[in-house]
């Protein structure tokens, strides 16, 4: 309830130091619990060089270290997720290790 809370009280921006457009997997994935996502689009992050931010979060190594330096006060939040490559690769070393 409290993120709903919250998403509801604030402007969420989300966008990528890439332009991909939504995977079609996302699209079939949220199609299969009702949830039509096939008019999302993709965003670039220099469409909001010029916004003030109170909060900043990256999700990847990669965004964090090419992102671009926004010029503000915002707290940054790091949030390595794992992409479905860098499971995998973690699972083979689990399973190399393990006897």
């Amino acid at each position: 309830m409290a993120v709903s809370i919250w998403w509801q009280s604030d402007l969420v921006r989300s966008a990528g130091i890439a332009t991909h457009g939504v995977n079609p997997k996302a699209i079939k994935v949220m199609g299969e619990v009702n949830v039509d996502i096939s008019h999302h689009t993709s965003y670039y992050i220099e469409e909001y060089l010029e916004e003030q931010f109170d909060v900043i979060f990256t999700v990847c190594d990669h965004a964090r270290e090419n992102c671009p330096v926004f010029p503000s006060t915002a707290e940054k939040f790091i949030i390595n997720l794992l992409t479905p490559q860098r499971l995998l690769v973690q699972m083979m070393r689990f399973l190399m290790n393990s006897d």
